[in-house]
């Protein structure tokens, strides 16, 4: 749920006993919850066992509060009494927040007595930590690359989100990280990473999804100017004209001067980050998560 609703603890439990009554138990279909720990033990079990009591199926805890960030280490010490209680309602109990891999998650299920673990952070690095060491355990980051780069122009997948991925699995300090900022399509990325022979198939997606000839901002505004050299001398020419005009006759009276001068002094000046931030705001999509 909403962490905002941490604070209305009457309208969450109105709101899961809908979602029991109207769709769980119509459909058959299990409803969960995962909320965020409290200030004190006391008040996290109090909201607990209020949650458990809505016909609920099972309960993740995020183990930080409404107000820590995911860079600030996880809060343990109430785990073990969540899962008591959800225990005792008959509820599975998932703990999440700073579970890097699955013999992780096992560990912690087993320390605090919960049912498992849920995995967001560290299974965007690499989605194969879920494979257990019986099977190999977690791969290596240049093996995980290329299977999603494969699942990925199997889909066809939007090249930013794709981009966006390929920078949480790759270690900052390798070579192909550094070229990947500069990536601009599928094609480009596979050179970047050796990926010789998926470079046609991804010719063929960048086609598709129209990313096979794609430059900056300021690469267009370059080749603007190179197709128009004269455009910044008309520009002027024609601002001489306009002055003369103002000359002979068109003149501004008192009261709107000052406003020409604010509005002069007040006007955005060239930043020059916005053609780099631009480019990548494009490329890149952040999903957001509130837990």
């Amino acid at each position: 749920m909403g962490a905002a609703l941490l604070s209305t603890p009457d309208l969450l439990c109105n709101i899961l006993s809908s979602l029991v009554r109207e769709v769980g138990e119509k459909y058959e279909i299990g409803i969960s919850v995962k909320i965020r720990l409290l200030k004190t033990e006391e008040e996290t079990k109090t909201l607990v066992e209020r949650l458990c009591k809505t016909g609920i199926t099972g309960l993740t805890i995020h183990c930080r509060t409404r107000e820590m960030r995911k860079t600030e280490r996880a809060i343990r010490e109430q785990l073990k009494m969540v899962g008591d209680v959800c225990r005792e309602a008959g509820v599975a109990c998932l703990m999440n927040g700073d579970v890097d891999d699955r013999a992780h998650a096992e560990k912690l299920a087993s320390d605090y007595g919960v049912d498992g673990g849920m995995i967001a952070t560290a299974a965007e690095k690499n989605p194969s930590i879920f494979r257990p060491v019986s099977e190999g355990g977690p791969a290596g980051w240049k093996e995980v690359v290329r299977e999603y780069m494969i699942a990925a122009l199997d889909v066809e997948n939007r090249w930013g989100n794709t981009k966006f991925l390929l920078a949480q699995m790759m270690p900052g300090k390798e070579q192909g990280s550094r070229g990947l900022g500069q990536a601009r399509n599928y094609e480009h990325v596979c050179q970047i990473l050796d990926l010789d022979d998926l470079v046609e198939k991804a010719k063929g997606v960048d086609a598709l999804l129209g990313t096979t000839e794609r430059l900056t901002k300021a690469e267009q505004k370059a080749q603007a100017k190179a197709t128009n050299p004269q455009g910044q001398k008309s520009k002027q020419k024609g601002n001489g004209k306009r002055k003369g005009n103002e000359e002979r006759g068109h003149q501004e009276t008192a009261a709107d001067e000052p406003t020409t001068k604010r509005q002069k002094q007040e006007a955005p000046q060239p930043d020059a980050n916005a053609d780099y931030l631009t480019d990548l705001h494009q490329d890149i999509v952040a999903p957001a998560v509130v837990v």
